[in-house]
């Protein structure tokens, strides 16, 4: 496998976890709305660190879910940073 098929690879990884990521974090806000059955922090954190930061950003200001919790901002701003670092790894790799 070349550094240009590792960097699809990634980059798919990264949309598909972030859309599932955004997908928890909407679900649990609803819930939160209703006093229902909620997901994990850890849960939550996981999916972030997994790839997942893109849509835990998303979820974060675009619903306004969890934002008063300083664990989750730090956690899903330091999880964007490294994956965007790796993008950009892989790409420097990538290019001829």
């Amino acid at each position: 496998m070349d550094y240009s098929q590792l960097l699809i690879i990634y980059v798919i990884a990264w949309g598909v976890f972030s859309i599932m990521t955004l997908g928890f974090y909407a679900f649990d806000k609803r819930q939160a709305q209703k006093n229902n059955f909620r997901i994990r922090e850890s849960s939550l954190l996981l999916l972030t660190a997994l790839f997942g930061s893109i849509g835990a950003l998303i979820g974060l200001y675009g619903l306004r879910h969890k934002t008063k919790h300083i664990l989750f901002v730090v956690t899903t701003w330091t999880a964007f940073i490294i994956h965007s670092g790796v993008l950009v790894f892989l790409i420097f790799l990538a290019t001829p």
